[in-house]
């Protein structure tokens, strides 16, 4: 899959380096100030799930040079705060067929994408695992209560599209599985 992670914090950085260790083409979406901590692409992970590492496909701090392509899957892992603005920012990247999940445990995160981006293309990753960034590029996963799960809470999504998400995920190291009632 063309995937495009949004926030290369904590859970971006686990995100992005174990679903590119597995064999998906990975962009990350940072913020201007820290664009230059990843000008190798590098990332790291370390903790619970083992030491792995990764070169990113590309990192940018804006979506202009991602305009020519459509991801089939864009995570987005900000803070609450940020997730309208970010959804906003990707916006314009979101093809027919393109899926964004909002993986960040709070209240409302969902209903803000998916009043950006629409809720047939919108889907929602509860996050029970800890990580914390060791360095810029690195981060630790520290423990998992739970796996991740994910799914679209109106049905708005396939079963079938939203088990082939969580599969893809579950298969990368980042144990996951579909909940429709997420």
């Amino acid at each position: 899959m063309n995937i495009l992670v949004v926030g290369l914090g904590a859970l971006g950085i686990a995100f992005a380096t174990l679903l590119k260790k597995s064999g998906h083409q990975i962009c990350g979406l940072t913020k201007a100030k820290y664009l230059s901590s990843f000008a190798d692409k590098k990332v790291r992970l370390s903790g619970t799930w083992g030491e792995h590492g990764a070169v990113l496909d590309g990192v940018y701090s804006d979506i202009q040079p991602l305009m020519h392509s459509k991801p089939d899957l864009i995570i987005l892992t900000v803070k609450s705060f940020d997730m309208e603005d970010a959804a906003k920012e990707i916006a314009p990247l979101v093809g027919e067929k393109t899926l964004v999940m909002a993986a960040q445990n709070g209240y409302g995160n969902y209903e803000t994408v998916a009043s950006v981006v629409g809720k047939e293309q919108t889907l929602l990753a509860r996050i029970i695992f800890g990580a914390k960034v060791v360095s810029p590029g690195c981060s630790e996963v520290s423990g998992i209560a739970d796996a991740v799960r994910l799914g679209q809470p109106d049905g708005a999504v396939p079963e079938g599209v939203c088990k082939k998400i969580a599969e893809a995920v579950n298969a990368a190291g980042i144990p996951a599985a579909h909940a429709p009632d997420v």
